[in-house]
């Protein structure tokens, strides 16, 4: 079993303040992972071509950050998404939960707890792939004929 942090997890920062960007890609790089940064205008394309495991994004205004979080559930990949903001609204922090974040983080209250927060979204990104693995092998196994395997 892959440890919490290898060299294929892929973590994305997605923030519309540069060097807030900065300081949470500075917090999660590793040697075993790659950070990126986007802004919120950038995030889809960068979610999509960079397939991440992960997404931390901020959330400045809700309407923009809850639409994103809508877009990344709806996408083909499903990326685990931890939501860090500086509003401690908890009618906020329900509806990122809601429409898909894994988690929702007050900085700078919360900031000891994003690594803890990153690892266990990998694990469950993990977990998830684990169990599709699993129905597809199942489906293979199950089907015992060539005919049935095809369809």
């Amino acid at each position: 079993m892959r440890g919490a942090f290898e060299a294929s997890d892929t973590l994305v920062v997605i923030d519309e303040d540069a060097e807030r960007r900065a300081k949470l890609a500075g917090q999660l790089s590793s040697p075993r992972r790659r950070v990126l940064t986007s802004s919120e205008r950038d995030a889809l394309s960068v979610l999509s071509s960079s397939v991440p495991d992960v997404a931390v994004t901020s959330i400045h205004a809700p309407e923009v950050g809850l639409d994103l979080l809508r877009k990344m559930r709806a996408a083909p990949t499903q990326v685990e998404a931890i939501v860090v903001t500086d509003a401690a609204d908890e009618s906020l922090v329900l509806d990122c939960l809601r429409q898909g974040a894994v988690d929702v983080l007050q900085l700078p209250r919360d900031a000891g707890r994003l690594l803890l927060s990153v690892e266990q979204a990998l694990e469950r990104r993990r977990l998830v792939e684990s169990e599709a693995l699993y129905q597809a092998s199942r489906l293979i196994l199950d089907a015992r004929s060539p005919e049935r395997l095809a369809a």
